[in-house]
């Protein structure tokens, strides 16, 4: 990882699987147990945040970085949601380069990056 941001998803999983995820570590990161409709905000803040060249929300975890135990069909739920929300709401091109849906040790999660 580059400091405390991490610039690539495996970093992501890589700290996640450590227990290193923690918002008030990495100022990139932001990390969701659900998608809710204000995150949208959340994603339009992040990416025109200056000086932060990747920005992530992690959706599946809690607030202290543990793993939720979502499955594939939550994570195929939320990427359909969010991607909806996103082309309503939000310019898709510039607020969200891409959405991941990743799993690490029996966890799914979604990766908006």
């Amino acid at each position: 990882m580059n400091g405390n941001c991490p610039q690539l998803v495996s970093e992501v999983l890589q700290a996640i699987s450590n227990g290193t995820i923690l918002e008030h570590l990495n100022n990139n990161v932001e990390l969701k147990s659900s998608w809710k409709q204000e995150h949208g905000h959340k994603v339009s803040a992040f990416a025109n945040k200056l000086g932060v060249d990747r920005a992530w929300i992690v959706l599946g975890i809690s607030d202290d970085g543990i793993p939720l135990g979502c499955d594939q069909k939550w994570a195929k739920q939320t990427e359909e949601i969010v991607s909806q929300r996103f082309n309503e709401k939000l310019d898709p091109f510039q607020s969200c380069r891409f959405i991941h849906t990743c799993e690490l040790n029996g966890s799914t999660f979604v990766i908006l990056v």
